[in-house]
């Protein structure tokens, strides 16, 4: 499930069923294209765990006084997700 589907300005998005990999991936990378385009450049490597973190860290934001904690090492793209999933 992703609220990356839906564009909505000002309300809530809601869920929808990831139905086409192939098309969440192309979602997701033109969402980083116009990330580049506006900001310094990301190099990410968008592979299935990193869309389907995308896709969690969304939904968290979405949702109102919604918020997570992102553990793991350094260096291994946390900031670089949440910074897509905020612009997403």
């Amino acid at each position: 499930f992703t609220t990356l589907f839906i564009s909505s300005a000002g309300t809530q998005r809601p869920y929808c069923r990831v139905t086409d990999e192939t098309k969440l991936y192309k979602m997701v990378e033109g969402i980083l294209s116009e990330y580049n385009a506006l900001y310094p450049p990301m190099n990410l490597v968008l592979f299935d765990q990193a869309i389907s973190h995308i896709c969690r860290i969304t939904r968290m934001i979405d949702k109102p006084c919604g918020h997570g904690l992102l553990v793991g090492s350094e260096g291994v793209g946390k900031e670089c997700l949440v910074k897509l999933s905020a612009f997403a």
